[in-house]
């Protein structure tokens, strides 16, 4: 009985904890507090200047199966992200031929040896070699790559949203965050343990009650 009710109180704990808390999103957003994703199950694993390089297969490598990953860009100084979409890793890092997108999360995503991105639902890009398609709209993120054997390099950026030909910005900062384990939404098994330990609960609180 008590192991039940200690279960019950550590989910009750966790849903409590994050109710309303959680920063969930479909599609492509803009000006999104940066306080609002980090401090809503998100982590930041890679922030760098848009004119810098590193290694995406490493990155990728590191982050397990099935976790959702962000792309996002933000200004110096800034307190709110311009540009983010997410999706599964599996999405995020899927590869596609030129000038192709597949859809996850409401953002139509792509990933070559020219670069990689998101653009918004529906939308067409144009990678020459960053996507250079519709240049006033908000709802497109483009970063530099290339091979090197293996490896993957994202080398400069490019754009994010209507920010455009930042490949040698010190000013603009790309960034990637994945949802950390203990945001995602409780399994079904977690939710039934959660209504059976409060149940009991109550029994018990009732049983006291009438003794």
């Amino acid at each position: 009985m008590k192991k039940v009710l200690l279960a019950a109180a550590l989910a009750l704990s966790f849903t409590t904890a994050h109710a309303g808390a959680l920063y969930t999103a479909s599609g492509v957003q803009n000006d999104v507090g940066y306080d609002t994703v980090v401090n809503g199950g998100w982590k930041v694993v890679y922030r760098g200047d848009y004119n810098a390089s590193f290694s995406i297969t490493g990155l990728a490598t590191d982050i397990a199966a099935g976790t959702n990953v962000m792309l996002a860009a933000i200004k110096d100084g800034s307190s709110t992200f311009d540009v983010l979409a997410y999706a599964g890793k599996e999405q995020v890092f899927q590869l596609t031929a030129a000038n192709q997108v597949h859809a996850a999360n409401g953002a139509a995503w792509y990933f070559n040896t020219l670069s990689i991105g998101f653009a918004g639902a529906g939308d067409t890009i144009n990678q020459t070699t960053a996507d250079t398609e519709g240049r006033t709209e908000r709802d497109r993120l483009s970063w530099h790559t290339s091979s090197a054997g293996a490896d993957m390099i994202v080398t400069r950026g490019w754009r994010a949203g209507n920010n455009t030909e930042l490949n040698s910005s010190s000013l603009w900062d790309r960034v990637v965050l994945v949802q950390l384990p203990s945001a995602q939404v409780p399994e079904p098994a977690s939710l039934g343990l959660l209504g059976l330990g409060l149940g009991l609960l109550g029994l018990v609180l009732a049983r006291r009650r009438r003794d």
